[in-house]
């Protein structure tokens, strides 16, 4: 009797032992990937400013990466002079970007303006101040993007009546956290100032894929009236506006 009583405790100690082991192996198996994400976001390499062709004002550059530098570089687009589009293809012609969404303050500011995109030469326009609509504005195809640009939100607000006139995050930098977040990890019932919002998980979707970054530092006047293919010239004062495109490759 006492050798079985003895049999089993000690049977019960190894069952502790393993269930031990195990949570410890998990344990530190997560540790390890947040300690990854951490590591990435804080390596400083990861936001310096790319060295590439100047031309007329204009750097460009481009490289691969996945969404552990993607997601780092959202968190920055609200304190920094950034605009990000985020696009599901790799096609050169903006038209046929199938935008996943776009991360830029004046748009945000402007979502009612999206209706108004066939008169996007109207002076009235909030929307022509937008680093988006200043780079591409010389091309043919700019009221095409604007278009995706549009498809992009309607997604975010499906479960709403209408398009907001503007983000419900805008204006509040705890808010654009948290739209962040919930792109990054999806949300179908979430809300903002009584406005739906819904985002597929783009952590778990893209996780897996690869990008094509393209970075574009760009120089425009106060007045948003300089011309890309032309130098500013006369010691014109301007300001620095930054485009990231991240298309995805495979």
């Amino acid at each position: 009797m006492e050798n079985a009583t003895d049999a089993l405790m000690m049977g019960f100690a190894i069952f502790v032992f393993v269930l031990a082991l195990s949570l410890t192996i998990v344990l530190f198996t997560q540790i390890r990937q947040t300690s990854d994400v951490v590591l990435q976001a804080s390596d400083k390499t990861n936001y310096y400013e790319y060295v590439g062709d100047r031309d007329n004002n204009n750097i460009r550059t481009e490289r691969i990466v996945g969404v552990e530098t993607i997601i780092p570089t959202l968190f920055r687009y609200n304190n920094e002079s950034l605009s990000i589009i985020i696009v599901n293809n790799d096609e050169e012609d903006i038209s046929k970007w199938d935008i996943i969404q776009v991360f830029d303050l004046t748009v945000e500011s402007n979502l009612g303006e999206l209706d108004s995109i066939d008169s996007m030469d109207s002076e009235d326009l909030k929307l022509e101040k937008s680093a988006i609509y200043q780079l591409f504005k010389n091309n043919a195809n700019v009221g095409d993007l604007f278009k995706n640009i549009k498809k992009s939100y309607e997604n975010v607000f499906k479960n709403n009546i209408t398009l907001p006139t503007q983000a419900p995050w805008q204006g509040n930098n705890d808010y654009i956290n948290t739209r962040i977040k919930l792109f990054i990890n999806g949300t179908n019932d979430d809300s903002m100032n009584s406005v739906k919002i819904t985002y597929d998980n783009f952590f778990n979707k893209y996780k897996n894929k690869q990008f094509k970054e393209s970075f574009q530092e760009f120089l425009i006047t106060e007045d948003y009236n300089v011309d890309f293919d032309e130098e500013l010239t006369g010691g014109a004062s301007g300001v620095s506006k930054t485009i990231i495109v991240y298309r995805k490759i495979n």
